[in-house]
């Protein structure tokens, strides 16, 4: 198991000891960063933060394919003192789009080494998805300028609204007292006419009809007025849906994305864990097709036994194969590496035949095999439990 360091703060801040001891006077400090636990705030900028429901008390390879990848940190936040208080992380979102800042507090946040250089780590917080889906949303928030200036830009609103409801106002106002004016004088006319001879009463009809068609034109106007007013208000609700509406979909259309994306990777996962499943078994099947053999305990005079992790495979390729009695049973014509390459598996020796005619290939496993070299760094010799005519019979190696 892997060194585990959970407290965030002794990797970014140094102790008020430990900075004495190597504060050599003024303002400036003879210090050297200890790989082995200091972190470079660089660093942390832009690291990815995985999340854990269970708390991590040490570190295996694989661990982190169980946590869950949360995102990558944006910001970090420090006390007067130089400490770290928090640190902001984006969550969320797909290539930058959708995506939300929250804080986490340093001293929750744990860093898990997994191995020796200062940069061996993962970032990890103890959290599940009720959490983090809950997590509230980080605000930078603003200062005394700032807020000085909303609420001047608040009071302008304020002082707008208000403008435009005394214009409002004003418009039916006018429009009442024009109706009243209009009605006065249409009475007026009426109690004259009833008076007068007829004679008399046209010229002041034909007056009443003028004043009542200005009256009507200016309401009319005015009507005019406010029903392009309302157009416009129908049509800036209208936009404003649009764009929410677009707003709605485009981001559906980004969780559908990143749905398929998450599907594509979980199922190449899963084939990949399919082959490796199928290749081990294939494996198994070709150690079971025959029994393996039993490295014989043979020494010769002047040769003396090798560590495999001394050979290379221009070692071993080409050399001849002996049985117990030092009878000739075949040549080693090709190495199995495993499959990261860096190790020897099996080591294929053809038997029989004549000029690469007729050979019989068995692949057999290092265990099985003696290997001896010469003192003199020279010459190598194998040695196999088994006679010529016992491995042609065992099952044959095909490529």
């Amino acid at each position: 198991m892997k060194r585990f360091m959970t407290t965030a703060a002794t990797a970014l801040i140094l102790s008020t000891a430990a900075y004495a001891e190597q504060h050599t006077g003024g303002v400036f400090a003879d210090y050297s960063a200890d790989t082995a636990v200091d972190l470079y705030a660089s660093d942390l900028l832009g690291a990815r933060i995985y999340a854990s429901e269970n708390a991590v008390e040490g570190y295996e390879p694989g661990d982190e394919g169980e946590w869950d990848d949360l995102g990558e940190i944006n910001d970090m936040i420090m006390n007067p003192d130089g400490s770290v208080q928090v640190v902001i992380l984006g969550i969320g979102g797909f290539l930058g789009v959708g995506e939300r800042d929250v804080a986490i507090q340093m001293s929750d946040l744990q860093i898990v080494r997994d191995g020796d250089d200062a940069t061996d780590y993962f970032l990890v917080v103890q959290a599940n998805r009720e959490m983090i889906e809950g997590a509230p949303e980080f605000s930078r928030g603003m200062n005394a300028a700032g807020m000085e200036k909303a609420e001047m830009n608040e009071g302008d609103a304020e002082k707008v609204e208000m403008t435009d409801n005394a214009v409002s106002t004003d418009a039916s106002a006018d429009t009442n007292t024009a109706a009243a004016t209009a009605a006065a004088g249409a009475g007026a006319a009426a109690g004259a006419a009833a008076t007068a001879p007829a004679e008399a009463q046209m010229p002041e009809k034909e007056g009443e009809v003028e004043v009542e068609s200005e009256m009507e034109s200016e309401v009319e106007a005015e009507a005019a007025e406010v029903e392009v007013e309302a157009e416009e208000a129908m049509a800036e609700t209208e936009n404003a849906a649009e764009e929410a509406m677009t707003e709605t979909e485009n981001a559906a259309e980004e969780v559908v994305v990143e749905t398929q994306d998450a599907a594509q990777d979980a199922e190449m996962a899963v084939e990949g864990e399919m082959n490796e499943t199928e290749m081990a078994a294939e494996g198994a099947m070709d150690n079971a097709e025959r029994d393996l053999l039993v490295a014989p305990e043979i020494e010769r005079e002047g040769f003396g036994s090798v560590e495999m992790n001394e050979l290379t495979t221009e070692d071993l390729t080409g050399t001849r194969v002996y049985g117990p009695e030092d009878e000739d049973v075949g040549e080693i014509s090709e190495l199995i590496l495993s499959e990261d390459g860096k190790q020897i598996e099996k080591a294929v020796i053809d038997v029989g035949g004549f000029l690469g005619m007729g050979e019989h290939s068995v692949a057999v496993t290092l265990e099985e095999l003696r290997i001896l070299r010469a003192e003199d760094g020279g010459d190598f010799r194998i040695y196999i439990n088994s006679s010529k005519e016992a491995l042609e019979a065992q099952p044959e190696y095909e490529n």
